[in-house]
């Protein structure tokens, strides 16, 4: 059953109604790790004791550590954000802070950086050929990160493959549906920001409705999940 971006969008709005709240404490928590992180680069600069820190910084090593620290604490929180609306998707009142965390354990951590590895270098040998093939590819890979989170079997490769199977066919599709959101960008731009506490649980909690509504169109999944209404044509996880 194929479904319009109205009723993608649809989805998104019932599961997030009432978890605003929650989606705003998940974001200050990883805004304030983010902050944190910078914390560690930026305040060594401002004592003049650590003479040997500056230097290191100077010499640009320290920026090297940072995005090797940031890259091994913010990828498995950055997939814990996707685990935790893929949770509250299957079941709007799943409200657990404990979700944004769960990527840290050794069965996950090494799925989670390898699948992000290689997304980053097939999509930058694509774009080596031309802009667009590397673009056409981003699409393609774009659902392996909720395919590592929902199916744990899956090997970063096989995630990489089983998305540009799902998204055959597909990817002029998402574009579409991640341009629909431009004016609510817009709005969040105008705002400072504010209107973010609305739009990024709306657009995030799309984009996993469309997931879902992939599997469902082309892997034929018919799981059912709580809080779903027949009229919504999308199915449910009782896992």
């Amino acid at each position: 059953m194929k479904l319009t971006r109205m009723e993608l969008k649809n989805i998104a709005k019932d599961r997030i109604r009432g978890n605003i709240l929650f989606f705003l404490v998940c974001g200050l928590i990883v805004s304030g790790i983010s902050f944190f992180l910078s914390l560690i680069y930026a305040l060594p600069m401002h004592y003049q004791e650590g003479i040997g820190m500056i230097e290191m910084i100077n010499s640009n090593r320290g920026g090297f550590i940072l995005i090797v620290l940031s890259f091994l604490v913010m990828m498995p929180l950055s997939f814990g954000v996707y685990f935790t609306f893929m949770k509250i998707y299957r079941n709007k009142n799943d409200k657990k802070f404990n979700h944004l965390f769960s990527c840290f354990n050794s069965e996950k951590l090494g799925r989670i950086y390898l699948v992000t590895i290689l997304q980053v270098v097939f999509v930058f040998l694509w774009s080596l050929l031309l802009v667009v093939p590397g673009i056409i590819k981003a699409y393609a890979y774009s659902q392996a990160n909720y395919l590592i989170l929902d199916e744990p079997q899956l090997k970063p490769m096989e995630a990489l493959h089983k998305s540009s199977e799902l998204m055959y066919g597909h990817k002029f599709e998402l574009f579409i549906l991640q341009l629909s959101f431009f004016w609510w960008m817009l709005l969040s731009s105008i705002s400072f920001g504010i209107a973010m506490i609305y739009v990024f649980p709306y657009m995030e909690m799309t984009f996993v409705a469309f997931y879902y509504y992939l599997r469902k169109e082309v892997l034929g999944d018919n799981t059912k999940y709580m809080n779903d209404t027949p009229e919504e044509g999308v199915y449910h996880y009782n896992g």
